[in-house]
């Protein structure tokens, strides 16, 4: 984590508008591109905003943890064959077209 924590701060640093959460997101699209074309392993970072904090809020019940490690941790325990930003990303759709109740529901 010290690496991607460093490599956000450069991003913010370096890109103007480019703050903690943009930083993670360019770092997570990055790493997911590597992983599909298999030049990397599966990776922890996701981009942690609003839609994934207010997804975890109604819908995790206490199970689902609201922090990048613990997130991360989990999600790896659950699929570690998937990066988490891939969980992210279904959730930001879910919660962009407010179909997580469905989503949830259909499990």
């Amino acid at each position: 984590m010290a690496l991607e924590r460093a490599l956000r701060k450069r991003l913010g640093q370096t890109f103007y508008m480019v703050g903690p959460a943009m930083s993670a997101y360019m770092l997570c699209d990055w790493q997911l591109w590597l992983w599909r074309e298999g030049l990397t392993a599966v990776f922890a970072n996701f981009k942690l905003d609003s839609f994934h904090e207010a997804f975890v809020k109604k819908f995790g019940k206490g199970v689902i943890p609201a922090t990048e490690e613990e997130f991360a941790r989990w999600w790896h325990h659950l699929l570690p064959e998937l990066p988490p930003r891939l969980a992210n990303e279904c959730i930001w759709l879910a919660v962009e077209n407010k179909q997580s109740e469905s989503l949830v529901g259909s499990r």
